[in-house]
């Protein structure tokens, strides 16, 4: 499996563009539905605070502490930019 395009994340119009400026095509002719391309764009920051929680719940990081509390705000933060909570 090859890496993908590193994250953040932008939704706008016909593409979802990465950080760096590229554009990761999603549809050369039509509009993205906006709630797929929040979630499509969220996709990086998703996957990241799923790893992070999950290190927690095996175990291998504690769940208490400063970094606990701020890897739970980054699920959150997810969450809202896939929902379009983060633009309310």
């Amino acid at each position: 499996m090859s890496a993908h395009t590193p994250g953040p994340w932008q939704c706008g119009g016909r593409f979802i563009t990465a950080n760096d400026g590229g554009r990761i095509v999603i549809s050369a002719t039509e509009t993205i539905p906006v709630a797929d391309a929040r979630l499509i764009a969220a996709a990086p920051d998703l996957l990241a605070a799923l790893q992070d929680l999950l290190r927690i719940a095996d175990g291998s990081e504690p769940c208490v502490g400063e970094g606990y509390g701020i890897k739970l705000n980054a699920a959150r933060g997810a969450i809202a930019k896939a929902t379009g909570a983060a633009n309310e």
